[in-house]
């Protein structure tokens, strides 16, 4: 029974199985009956489709037809033909789909292409040789003057194809076709007058591109005619020898070929848009507009197509060229030698562009960050650490750490490797430009010993060479290299992530903007009602108008100023409601939603962000981790005491300040001159310091500098006070051995050099002070300052003060030494707050008594000595035992003072590198290692002038720190690569170092590296005083004069000759706002008598927030820091 049953289940089973198994049929011919479903066909000319598809099916002989009609024809334009032409239409379309894909021939007529606004054709397949019986003359076009391995992208594929364009963007496309079009759309109610536009619109497109391809034949044929080319017997190797084998020219037979077939097909083309035209929709449409609408929209279109055979026979001449220029050079007989370097000249011409190609082709992938695919292989593949990461041991903050060092790490080998590849193409490019130079040398040499006059010869000859390669750097301009379609991410500028969870990619990328970054359109995301911001800013605007109009006796109140006022309003209002354009616009979203998702991801995992010490990269870290580096470093320095009351001291402050300072003020006792109305404390303003901390990653640990902010206290109007009274002195004091930057340092360093002093045994000395500003001692800084200014007081006085009263008002900014941190009050006992005008003065004057005996042995020693704040660079001949004795004592001489020091023949001081070659001074531009290669971003919200600044100021510094040519052209190289990396286009770039080499008259260094003429323009740069240095001269010449108080007035009545106005500057409408106030300034206030004439408008921008402003966040409640209530003083 058992045995019957498993059979009688069997049996069941495969019965069930059979009833599963479907019958599929003629799969092909299903697949074909839903396309002409899709394509809107009615039962009964599905059927008769079928019908023939099956007749033509039995058939074994089928021929391939070729068509010179568009094959992209929809069916659905065939409603209105009589039924033969169906019935002819229809065996067409059944002989193509009835033909093998993979050996379908192209037809001869109008080619399938793309439209270039909205859609993208997949890349074809390449056709077998074996079946390709016939070419296209639209290949043909692209192989005529191509050469034989560029792009495979086709004249075509630029030709759009409106059949396939979606209904909205064809819609989209006529109504912008010109002014006045959108009208058109509304009219296109049904899908028959659509598809009779879009039909309509694809002939006329057909018909334009036919005519196109007949006057390029039409021109190849005169120009090949005129030249002579098919008439020239030249061997194959000839060709390859003068390198002429780049390009083959269609034969004359196939161009007259070619023309008779365009010809035919433009009639052919011509027939189908009049029958087009003869179909009417009635009253509806009024089609002679229509027609001139989708003339002006094709047209539109075309115009790349157009372009490209613009292109294409700009090409062809080159080519023509290079051949009669070549024929020509032969037919004058050359001598042997003359010949030889020829082929050289044009090999190195040739090497020289691919060299150029490959460097342009690097440069543009640095702009898009799209590196060779190869470089990703080291994204993943050179370690183990992603996957040691994971380890369970390792803290969640450890582990963002190290991948964060890790990605770092493998973005810089990425850089230095790019800026290896471009350096080394550039040197190639170089030198064949040297071999071109010197063989054209040889053959003017050797020419010129003839007779009769060769300069024939020699005029053909270079004509030859340049427009060759003018015709490849044309072709590399005008098409992309679909090399850029592979690539490898490269970041450098990312910041520096050091807690858990590490961020997403697209967090890390808008970090890697930096600090002063500006996102664009905030004013449009604001929460202040329009209203609010617009009524702010006009009352600015108008204020300033007043200010100017009473000060040059101009009535603020009549009609004209009436109306004056009236149109900034209106200018402000349109600026501010005009809507953004929509590309603008999106990015404006992007960018407040990525704002938005780092504060939210900021306050949910209580991260601090912060900018890195001296960078402008940000830095992500706990709370807890600061926290912990915070109270080490308190611990360590011994610098802060808690105030155990936990009474906001200000109120303290404030009192003992005027204590000190009404007196003083009544008995004017205090320089005038230097005192300012806002340097008093004013109680509604005050705030109690805050201090924060700045990380150091360059440092192993990533130690905390402490920085306390002062810009609300209510001593800092003393400490500036203060700060601008004795810093002149400080530094016409210590001029001789104080350095004022690095161009200073380099300046110094040339005239040591310069004098002979610089020996092959010169060792050069850096020492720096460990955290000098909190470990000078508070009474040892004063009896230092007060030493200082008993010996260079005049009468006992400094600016006309006492030595008295100097020192209360130094007693009083560092008695009020305290602040606010992490919900605690605490006072300096040591040091001076980092932030505090006056405290940097203070540690220069102690280190200047420290550093005395320093400066008497190299004095003695005829050696250099200087120093920048607690960086000290010094030279020495001496045997290194002495010179380490000499430092040990300095290095014991103070307990508050612990020096760093490295001595050798070469050195990094500031941002200079110093090497001592043999007794000759070479100085480069310092890179430190953890600084990344960054520069203010080209799409932050900045005024132009500010990125055009940017490149200029790097490229005067270069100059002025590289001693040699070479060096600074390896500078200028990396500059170029950070702007790259930074989002600047390659154009502006270019634009800016042409116009820069220019305006210093030394533009033959972009070919030639040349040491003399660098030379001559270092010395000149070297030698311009800085703005800084600028600034000091400009504050002692006002020292020096004796009436103040008439130098003030000049100043005023300067400024009464000049209006100073400030809007804000944001992306969009607000570009031209400063042109359009000036024009109506110059509308009401410029003309012929008016006493607004010689009245200087200014208009300067003010930009809005920028990344840091928005991200740090270092200041406690407010809570904290004001505790005074105005109404008990």
């Amino acid at each position: 029974m058992s045995d019957n049953n498993e059979q009688q289940q069997r049996q069941q089973q495969e019965e069930s199985r059979k009833k599963k198994k479907k019958s599929r049929g003629n799969r092909k011919l299903q697949r074909f009956r839903a396309k002409l479903k899709k394509q809107g066909l009615n039962a009964e000319a599905i059927t008769m489709m079928i019908n023939t598809y099956n007749d033509r099916s039995n058939q074994h002989d089928i021929e391939n037809v070729e068509d010179p009609v568009n094959q992209d024809i929809n069916v659905q334009d065939l409603v209105q033909l009589n039924q033969q032409e169906v019935r002819n239409v229809l065996e067409d379309i059944v002989t193509r789909v009835t033909t093998k894909r993979k050996r379908e021939i192209r037809p001869t007529g109008v080619t399938t292409s793309v439209s270039q606004i909205s859609m993208v054709q997949p890349p074809e397949k390449r056709p077998r040789s074996a079946t390709t019986t016939t070419t296209t003359t639209a290949t043909t076009v692209n192989n005529v003057v191509q050469p034989k391995n560029k792009s495979k992208k086709t004249t075509s594929d630029m030709k759009p194809n409106y059949l396939n364009t979606s209904d909205h963007i064809f819609k989209k496309m006529l109504s912008t076709a010109f002014e006045g079009a959108d009208y058109i759309c509304p009219l296109f109610d049904t899908r028959e007058k659509l598809q009779y536009a879009r039909v309509y619109a694809q002939l006329l497109n057909d018909l334009f591109y036919l005519r196109l391809k007949q006057d390029f034949w039409n021109d190849y044929y005169n120009i090949l005619v005129t030249t002579g080319v098919w008439s020239m017997k030249l061997s194959k190797q000839f060709i390859k020898e003068n390198r002429l084998d780049y390009v083959q020219f269609v034969t004359q037979k196939n161009v007259e070929k070619y023309q008779q077939t365009t010809v035919e097909q433009l009639k052919q083309a011509e027939i189908k848009l009049n029958q087009h035209k003869q179909i009417e929709f009635g009253q509806s449409i009024d089609l002679q507009k229509l027609s001139t609408i989708i003339l002006a929209f094709v047209r539109n279109g075309q115009h790349k197509l157009s372009a490209d055979f613009q292109y294409k026979k700009s090409l062809l001449r080159f080519d023509t060229n290079d051949y009669r220029l070549l024929q020509a050079f032969y037919d004058l007989k050359p001598s042997n030698d003359q010949i030889i370097s020829a082929k050289i000249i044009w090999q190195a011409t040739t090497d020289k562009q691919k060299a150029e190609q490959n460097v342009a082709i690097l440069k543009k992938r640095l702009y898009i960050k799209r590196l060779p695919a190869s470089y990703s292989v080291l994204d993943h593949s050179i370690d183990n650490i992603e996957k040691m990461v994971q380890n369970l041991a390792l803290h969640q903050d450890e582990s963002a750490t190290i991948l964060s060092r890790r990605q770092k790490m493998i973005g810089q080998f990425k850089y230095d490797m790019i800026l290896l590849e471009i350096s080394t193409s550039e040197q190639i490019a170089r030198n064949h430009t040297n071999i071109i130079a010197s063989e054209k040398k040889k053959i003017i040499k050797s020419a010129g010993e003839q007779v009769p006059l060769p300069k024939l010869l020699i005029g053909v000859f270079f004509r030859r060479s340049s427009d060759g390669y003018v015709r490849k750097s044309s072709g590399w301009n005008n098409h992309r290299s679909n090399t850029l379609k592979k690539f490898g991410h490269i970041r450098l500028s990312s910041p520096i992530i050091e807690v858990a969870p590490y961020p997403s990619l697209n967090y890390i990328q808008y970090l890697a903007n930096g600090l002063p970054f500006i996102p664009i359109c905030q004013s449009h995301f604001s929460n202040l009602p329009i209203t609010t911001r617009l009524t702010k800013q006009y009352d600015a605007f108008v204020n300033c108008f007043k200010n100017s109009f009473y000060d040059n006796r101009i009535s603020s109140s009549d009609q004209r100023a009436n109306d004056f006022f009236a149109s900034i309003k209106d200018l402000l209002l349109i600026s501010h409601t005009t809507p953004l354009p929509s590309k603008l616009l999106a990015r404006a979203r992007y960018e407040q939603q990525m704002i938005q998702t780092i504060k939210h991801t900021r306050n949910k995992h209580n991260i601090i962000i912060q900018r890195s010490d001296k960078s402008k990269v940000f830095h992500l870290a706990s709370a807890n981790s600061y926290h912990e580096k915070s109270l080490a470093y308190m611990e360590k320095t011994q610098a802060y005491q808690e105030i155990q009351s936990g009474i906001n001291p200000i109120k303290d402050h404030y009192d003992h300040i005027l204590t000190i300072l009404k007196p003083l003020l009544n008995k004017k006792v205090i320089n005038f001159s230097i005192w300012k109305q806002y340097m008093y404390p004013n109680i509604q303003t005050i705030e109690l310091p805050h201090l924060y901390f700045i990380p150091k990653p360059h440092k192993i640990g990533t130690p905390l500098r402490p920085i306390i902010s002062m810009i609300r206290s209510p001593a800092i109007g003393i400490s500036h006070f203060l700060d601008q009274s004795l810093r002149p002195i400080f530094d016409q004091a210590t001029k001789q051995t104080t350095f004022i930057n690095d161009i200073h340092f380099v300046r110094r360093l040339e005239f040591y050099q310069s004098i002979g002093l610089l020996k092959s045994t010169t060792n050069f000395i850096t020492f720096d002070v460990t955290d000098l500003y909190t470990m000078i001692p508070r009474n040892g800084a004063l009896i230092a300052l007060e030493e200082f200014l008993n010996e260079r007081a005049t009468n006992g006085r400094i600016s006309g003060m006492t030595i008295n009263t100097l020192m209360k008002l130094a007693e009083v900014v560092l008695d009020t030494n305290s602040f606010a941190y992490e919900g605690k009050y605490y006072k300096q006992i040591r040091g001076g707050a980092m932030g505090s005008p006056f405290t940097m003065t203070l540690a220069n004057i102690y280190m200047l008594k420290w550093e005395q005996s320093l400066i008497e042995h190299q004095r003695a020693h005829n050696e250099l000595y200087g120093r920048y704040i607690d960086d000290v660079f010094m030279t020495t001949n001496l045997p290194l035992n002495q010179i380490n004795i000499l430092l040990e004592q300095a290095n014991n001489e103070d307990e508050n003072i612990k020096i760093t020091r490295s001595i050798g023949s070469t050195a990094q001081f500031l941002d200079v590198s110093v090497f001592n070659n043999q007794g000759q001074l070479k100085t480069t531009v310092f890179h430190k290692p953890a600084a990344a290669p960054y520069i203010l971003p080209f799409q932050s919200d900045h005024p132009r002038h500010v990125h055009r600044n940017t490149i200029k100021g790097a490229l005067y510094r270069a100059v002025r720190l590289c001693s040699h040519v070479k060096d600074f052209d390896e500078e200028r190289l990396h500059i170029e690569l950070t702007l790259l990396l930074n989002g600047y286009p390659p154009k502006f770039i270019s634009c800016h170092f042409k116009q820069f080499l220019q305006q210093n008259n030394v533009m033959s260094l972009m070919v030639e590296l040349n040491n003399d003429i660098y030379q001559q323009l270092h010395d000149k740069l070297i030698r311009l005083p800085t703005r800084r240095e600028r600034k000091q001269q400009q504050q002692q010449q006002q020292q020096q004069q004796n009436n103040l108080e008439q130098n003030e007035l000049e100043i005023r009545k300067r400024n009464k000759k000049e209006i100073r106005v400030h809007f804000n500057y944001s992306s969009g409408p607000m570009l031209d706002f400063p042109q359009k106030l000036r024009q109506l300034w110059n509308k009401y206030y410029v003309y012929p008598g008016s006493l607004m004439n010689n009245v200087i408008l200014n208009i300067s921008p003010r930009t809005n927030k920028s990344l840091q402003h928005l991200f740090v966040k270092k200041k406690p409640p407010k809570s904290m820091l004001i505790n005074v209530n105005p109404t008990d003083i």
